[in-house]
């Protein structure tokens, strides 16, 4: 019987892309959709709760006090009303027990910037495989979209451009034409830490194997309050997570607007990455030209960059996949 897959993201208005994201994952076969609303009073509840396969949690006074009967209480208490990620991790916790009660047999943790993508195969399938080799953690690279133009909104529809992740291969992976092609780009940093955001891939964990939520990135079994080994794999090529980062100047905005003067660093103890304190210092200046430049200059490709010779390069891949669903179900 194919593996039946879930997904939890913790969400913040979103509506303006939160429906493409339920759409394109459920058509692709995931069989539930957990999603929790980190405001309470946010109005997608009601526009969303309706959706087929869709399980919509408001993060009130109910779920933090399921909160402190999670593993990871321990370790992210403390930081519940100060680090996004506190939140999403504790909320994953509690989407495992969701997902075990509806028969899943995976979950995968993601954002509602990002998507599930398998060229050739689907995720029922791909899981199913893990599951029979006794995987207990799927560990997937992230792609992460390059903006040619500012003004994208839906960005599962607009965006098709995407940096490749040598970072999650490891640097010598490149070729010598790679590394010149990825060293004359505008955008970014260059080289193989060129993302604005993550580039260590995304989880998903097999429900029925013990693990928690090691933040959001990853899973890990604990054994008398310690980590302990368990079987993860690194996917390749079958699969990857395509991440959309602030994809349009729009949802640049909204993003910095939503998170306001966040700290420097992550949990008290962590440097938060110096691009994203960089964009939120940006935009607190309120001054609307500096920011549409520093967008532009950061986050998009420019006038001076070859896309042809970057995509032959290997630098870049062009994936219209998400789009091309969506405007198959548009059609249907």
């Amino acid at each position: 019987m194919p593996a039946r897959v879930a997904i939890a993201s913790t969400v913040r208005n979103a509506g303006h892309v939160l429906d493409s994201f339920i759409r394109y994952h459920r058509a692709i076969g995931f069989a539930r959709i957990y999603l929790f609303f980190d405001d309470p009073a946010d109005p997608d509840i009601a526009a969303f709760k309706d959706y087929d396969g869709v399980v919509c949690t408001p993060v009130d006074e109910a779920l933090r006090r399921r909160w402190r009967d999670a593993q990871s209480w321990e370790r992210f208490g403390a930081h519940i009303d100060t680090d996004l990620m506190a939140r999403q991790t504790l909320n994953c916790e509690h989407a495992l027990s969701l997902a075990r009660a509806d028969g899943c047999d995976w979950l995968l943790h993601i954002d509602c910037d990002e998507a599930f993508y398998a060229p050739d195969t689907t995720p029922s399938l791909l899981f199913d495989v893990f599951s029979r080799e006794g995987v207990e953690q799927a560990v997937f690279q992230n792609l992460e979209a390059l903006p040619e133009r500012a003004d994208i909104v839906d960005y599962f529809r607009e965006a098709s451009l995407f940096k490749v992740n040598f970072a999650f291969f490891g640097a010598s992976q490149y070729t010598e034409e790679q590394r010149k092609r990825a060293a004359r780009a505008s955008f970014a940093h260059g080289g193989p830490n060129w993302f604005n955001a993550y580039d260590n891939g995304k989880a998903a964990v097999r429900i029925d194997a013990g693990l928690i939520p090691h933040g959001v990135h990853f899973f890990q079994r604990l054994e008398n309050g310690a980590p302990a080994a368990s079987r993860n794999r690194a996917v390749g090529d079958a699969a990857a997570i395509l991440h959309y980062p602030k994809c349009g100047l729009r949802n640049f905005n909204a993003k910095y607007a939503m998170m306001g003067a966040f700290a420097d660093k992550w949990f008290g103890e962590v440097d938060a990455p110096l691009m994203h304190r960089k964009s939120r210092d940006i935009f607190a200046s309120g001054d609307e030209a500096a920011i549409a430049r520093f967008y532009r200059e950061n986050f998009m490709a420019g006038p001076g960059d070859d896309i042809g010779a970057m995509l032959a390069a290997g630098v870049l891949k062009r994936i219209s996949t998400v789009a091309d669903v969506l405007a198959s179900l548009d059609d249907s």
